[in-house]
């Protein structure tokens, strides 16, 4: 009857993670994998650990330039027309996206399997602001082994062998954002709140968990190699507290044979839980390595020696050229 989402601390790289809305943001297609190892230390290898992979796929739809929307009547004929007469078709600057997310997380005799496939419609404001509306399909298997349950009052209701539940499930995102400066998102996941049973025990119900975040890019000047990326999220489900994440990131851009590379370090604090520090790499050209380490604040840190995250991300331009390199900043989200 506890935590019920997997938890992670790279997802201000990732943001897929929490809001499908992020499907078809890039420009190139993202596939990352990561594994996590939570509380590592504790007794009997009963620390959660995970492990996810995904892929966010280069949108669909060549953008246009278009007037700012809200502001403009797309009927007026002098609205729908740029400088060279031609008429702006709104409906061909959206872009479409698609992605997938694969999640396995086990939590002593609990195993869950989350598989999604992610859309994502991105609406062009103006020439540089867009509005992305995200759905998110899939499934959830919950797997109990109850061989691996040792209770200090044997309880008749407490079997053996192992029960399987698959249930579908449902989230939605929305996220406005400026590529390289500023966004905000918000998403909800587990919609169906589906029941799941476990046999003779009454099972429980999936709740709806909620998720608001935000982050802006601060160059220290025009030309400097230095960018400052402070990031929030707030999460809430049920009846548990608001709480909330504060990051900060210094990103240090360069190039190496007239490729861009990049290395960042930051911080991170999770209200009554912890405070990560992360670090992060670009490797060749398109091949990012990440690492964050979380410092347990709670109670749990007098049985846990912390938590380690590890991912690595690949990117794919949209059409390869022979002979030819492209280059990548560092992610804003």
């Amino acid at each position: 009857m506890a935590q019920q989402r997997p938890q992670f601390t790279q997802y201000m790289v990732h943001n897929m993670l929490i809001n499908p809305a992020m499907a078809g943001a890039y420009t190139y297609t993202d596939i990352r994998v990561g594994y996590r190892n939570q509380w590592s230390g504790l007794e009997n290898a009963n620390d959660p650990r995970t492990f996810f992979i995904s892929a966010n796929f280069t949108p669909i739809g060549k953008p246009r330039p278009l007037p700012t929307i809200g502001t403009v009547y797309y009927h007026d004929k002098k609205y729908r027309t740029n400088k060279d007469g031609h008429i702006r078709d709104f409906w061909g600057g959206l872009q479409h996206g698609l992605g997938g997310l694969l999640v396995f997380d086990q939590t002593s005799p609990i195993n869950r399997l989350h598989f999604y496939v992610n859309y994502g419609l991105h609406i062009p404001l103006n020439e540089m602001l867009k509005v992305s509306l995200g759905v998110q399909g899939g499934l959830i298997q919950y797997r109990l082994d109850q061989n691996e349950l040792n209770p200090l009052n044997p309880d008749p209701i407490i079997g053996n062998g192992n029960v399987n539940e698959i249930v579908p499930d449902l989230g939605l995102g929305l996220m406005v954002y400026q590529p390289d400066k500023f966004y905000g998102g918000f998403s909800i996941a587990q919609l169906l709140q589906n029941n799941l049973d476990f046999g003779d025990s009454d099972g429980q119900d999936l709740i709806l968990h909620y998720y608001l975040t935000g982050g802006y890019r601060w160059d220290f000047s025009k030309n400097a190699p230095l960018s400052l990326y402070p990031s929030v999220l707030l999460k809430w489900q049920g009846d548990a507290p608001v709480s909330f994440d504060l990051n900060l990131r210094l990103a240090y851009n360069f190039k190496i044979k007239n490729t861009s590379r990049y290395l960042w370090g930051g911080i991170s604090y999770r209200q009554e839980d912890a405070v990560a520090a992360l670090v992060g790499m670009s490797i060749l050209n398109n091949l990012e390595l990440n690492y964050s380490y979380d410092l347990t604040t709670s109670r749990v840190s007098n049985f846990s020696q912390g938590t380690h995250e590890i991912s690595l991300g690949l990117r794919l331009p949209r059409r390869f050229k022979t002979g030819s390199f492209r280059n990548y900043n560092h992610n804003l989200f």
